[in-house]
């Protein structure tokens, strides 16, 4: 049973059938082919615990310091390789979204409350009418417009 689940761990990590199979050969003293190891990532009763592995693999490669990025990105990399051939599709989400905060750094939410959208047609609209509209919409719009009629010439 512990060398199932090592081939499970091997497998979340990324690492090729070829290498796995080596190495519960140099470990464990078992000859294994590479048929056997990839059906591991395809068999119902072990995917799940791929799946577990590469997440907590995921999770601890995020907090290798920042020197090794690379190295992060690399392992990340690996994950998706193999959750892409394995069909793993929770693990792949899971493992983009650390590559992309890995590479782009976490970013704020934002605040859908904080922002007014307006669906208007500003072709059909005399210059008054849009300034006035941005001044009545607030959010320190009229400051900007009146800067920018001010200088223009057009201001009040």
């Amino acid at each position: 049973m512990e060398q199932k689940i090592e081939i499970c761990k091997m497998l979340a990590h990324g690492f090729a059938a070829r290498t796995i199979a080596g190495e519960i050969k140099k470990r464990y003293d078992i000859e294994i082919n590479q048929k056997t190891v990839h059906g591991y990532g395809k068999s119902k009763r072990w995917r799940k615990h791929i799946a577990k592995f590469r997440e907590i693999f995921a999770k601890n490669v995020m907090k290798i310091p920042g020197a090794q990025k690379q190295d992060r990105v690399e392992y990340l990399l690996a994950g998706i390789n193999t959750a892409v051939e394995y069909g793993a599709i929770k693990s792949l989400a899971s493992l983009i979204k650390e590559l992309r905060i890995e590479m782009e750094g976490e970013k704020p939410l934002i605040d859908a409350s904080q922002h007014t959208h307006y669906n208007f047609n500003l072709k059909k609209m005399s210059d008054e009418e849009i300034i006035d509209l941005a001044r009545k919409s607030g959010a320190g719009i009229p400051n900007r417009i009146d800067a920018y009629v001010g200088k223009a010439g057009g201001g009040q």
